[in-house]
């Protein structure tokens, strides 16, 4: 059913809480929403100010998908954030990171994945960390990955570099290192095509 939830001084309207999203599982997207909000206080200091893309399944995971950047009908209490497209000529609204209301808003679209910018509003040519996205091909073993997770960690960690997994991928590792703000987009970018070199060098 449809159920309204008040969050501070946001009401926020859930819709179709009883459609399965995991039909072997038997989880709904009410189970959706509610994981988001049991999770959010962990969750949220990593997307807070950052634009986020949303990968929607409106039908459940078995439907179709799409990622969405644009949101321009958004409630007034979720805050979104005007950006020009490269190369586009045209600007995308996209919604920003705050707060719990707009992380139930989210999930409540049917949006089970959220893709944080790698900087956030403040300093958006500067980013706070950046990732090897691990993404193994087809007949590739889970434990290669894992080898070529802890080559990367032993690379960054001889240029002085701490490095994290991120193990909720469906088959692969993205593997995070923080960066201070200072540094641009291509500056990061260049460090991370030098890591890379290094590692597929010693990873033939």
């Amino acid at each position: 059913g449809d159920v309204a939830v008040k969050l501070g001084r946001d009401v926020e309207p859930l819709t179709h809480l009883e459609r399965v999203y995991w039909p072997e599982e038997g989880y709904t997207k009410g189970d959706l929403v509610k994981y988001y909000y049991e999770v959010s206080d962990f969750i949220l200091p990593y997307l807070e100010d950052r634009p986020l893309i949303m990968k929607r399944y409106p039908a459940g995971v078995r439907g179709q998908s799409f990622h969405q950047h644009d949101v321009n009908d958004a409630p007034d209490f979720v805050r979104t954030v005007t950006l020009e497209v490269e190369g586009g000529g045209h600007t995308v609204d996209y919604i920003v990171g705050t707060g719990r209301a707009t992380l139930l808003y989210m999930a409540n679209l049917g949006a089970i994945e959220r893709h944080p910018f790698h900087s956030r509003v403040q300093k958006l040519a500067r980013p706070d960390w950046f990732v090897f996205d691990l993404d193994p091909g087809e007949g590739v073993e889970f434990t290669t990955i894992c080898g070529l997770a802890a080559s990367v960690r032993e690379v960054l960690a001889r240029l002085g570099l701490e490095s994290y997994p991120k193990t909720s991928g469906s088959r692969g590792i993205p593997v995070y290192v923080r960066v201070e703000p200072p540094y641009d987009y291509a500056q990061v970018a260049e460090l991370a095509e030098q890591v890379a070199t290094a590692v597929a060098r010693e990873n033939p």
